[in-house]
């Protein structure tokens, strides 16, 4: 890396990563490598941090995705999204006080009546769901609030060839808009 101290440049090779992840699958560990690495540099930048969640939700690591949104909701408390996305998380494994705190904040910020009955009943079952089972979730908290394990690579990052395309068959670019196709 040439500015190590840059998190645009882990933030850009990630997403480089991202996008031939499907043809080198150790694209993937690199790119949740340098995604890490530019959260380090830049623990705000709430894009960084949805982008290393989308990674870990597709190998279904919900715990360090968890962690990560987290992450991005304190770069951006009052976004609806993340927060809902977090209590939806946050139920998958089993924190359902926390979910329910999720839940609580996101009603806090929400504006629309109808969406504020929805999150309400979701607080609702979720208070019943805890009631009746004598829930206790504190134990996965720790797992959950601590940063998860650091990837480490090789001193060379993984390289695509070409010729790992040409298995696959021939590649044909053409522009993304039918309107494109004409040249004047």
């Amino acid at each position: 890396m040439a500015y190590p101290t840059d998190a645009r440049g882990w933030a850009q090779r990630a997403r480089i990563y991202q996008t031939i992840k499907d043809y080198l699958p150790e694209a993937e560990t690199a790119a949740i490598a340098d995604w890490q690495n530019a959260i380090k540099l830049d623990p705000m930048n709430v894009d960084y941090c949805q982008a290393i969640v989308k990674l870990y939700l597709g190998k279904n690591q919900k715990k360090e995705a968890i962690f990560y949104l987290q992450q991005a909701i304190g770069g951006n408390p009052t976004n609806p999204n993340l927060l809902k996305q977090l209590a939806e998380l946050q139920i998958e494994v089993g924190l359902l006080k926390q979910a329910k705190i999720s839940y609580q904040q996101l009603l806090s910020i929400l504006t629309s009546a109808e969406q504020k009955q929805k999150i309400e009943t979701e607080i609702i079952t979720l208070n019943k769901l805890i009631a009746q089972s004598n829930y206790h979730d504190e134990a996965g908290l720790d797992i959950i609030n601590k940063e998860p394990e650091e990837v480490i690579l090789p001193d060379s990052p993984p390289l695509l060839q070409a010729s790992d395309l040409l298995a696959q068959g021939p590649i044909i670019a053409a522009p993304e808009d039918e309107k494109d196709t004409n040249q004047k």
